[in-house]
């Protein structure tokens, strides 16, 4: 029983100094459809600190490991208007999801 309180102390120790979050979601075209290959820009807005990413096949993106703060996210695509969103706030340890149409 004693060892098995310490194979769990060392993944509890390391969850409580995490301090990041994700965002993730899909883009889709105004009828519905996948867009795949758009670039994916989220912003700190704090810091100034730019990630950067593209969408899959299905149209799916996904940041992670972004300390907690106010994000801005910027999505481009050939033949597309571009979309953002402001104001994005990330928490500890949550994805927030955020689809663009």
């Amino acid at each position: 029983m004693v060892c098995l309180g310490l194979l769990v102390l060392p993944a509890w120790l390391r969850a409580q100094g995490s301090s990041v979050g994700s965002i993730t979601g899909v883009v889709n075209n105004p009828s519905g459809s996948a867009v795949p290959g758009a670039a994916v820009m989220i912003r700190n807005v704090n810091t100034n600190q730019d990630r950067q990413t593209s969408t899959n096949g299905a149209g799916v993106y996904s940041v992670t490991s972004l300390p907690v703060g106010t994000y801005q996210l910027k999505v481009t695509a050939p033949g597309f208007q571009t979309m953002e969103v402001k104001d994005l706030k990330v928490d500890v340890g949550a994805t927030l999801r955020q689809d663009l149409t």
